[in-house]
């Protein structure tokens, strides 16, 4: 078995990622009908919304997507991350570390001064997560909870 490598995202692999995140909804209880996903139009164009100042990443294992994160552009100082997922056979692996990390540094390296976040309430161990990694809870809305890590 070969070792989980991180890349940049390429358009061969975007089934998978839907696939994955779909994946993920049913396995936190966000979606409870398979046959009609949510549609999510960022991920049937993420070379567009992805651009820039912005970045998607996956993690492969035997060229299967089985995590992702992505860093979007919010405004001039502030960026958003957004698709961090990983599959629940991978939870406790630390392969969500090292995706975050690496969105982490790439943030910094675009000269963002915080990032920003949300998810769902459900979501409790994402949420340890980021609050493990110095995410402050800023608003709790429409049970979404949002997140924010001065850089």
């Amino acid at each position: 078995m070969k070792e989980i490598k991180i890349i940049k995202y390429q358009e061969k692999y975007n089934s998978q990622v839907k696939n994955l995140l779909y994946t993920i909804l049913r396995y936190a209880g966000l979606q409870k009908d398979c046959s009609t996903p949510t549609h999510d139009a960022d991920l049937d164009k993420v070379g567009q919304v992805y651009r820039g100042r912005g970045q998607f990443w996956l993690a492969l294992k035997d060229e299967k997507v089985i995590g992702m994160a992505a860093i979007l552009e919010e405004d001039k100082e502030t960026a958003k991350l957004k698709r961090m997922f990983v599959l629940p056979k991978y939870h406790g692996t630390g392969l969500g570390q090292k995706l975050f990390n690496t969105a982490l540094k790439f943030a910094k390296e675009q000269g963002y001064s915080k990032i920003i976040l949300d998810t769902h309430e459900t979501m409790k161990r994402a949420q340890r997560f980021y609050e493990k990694n110095g995410f402050a809870k800023t608003q709790e809305e429409n049970r979404m909870v949002f997140y924010e890590l001065t850089l």
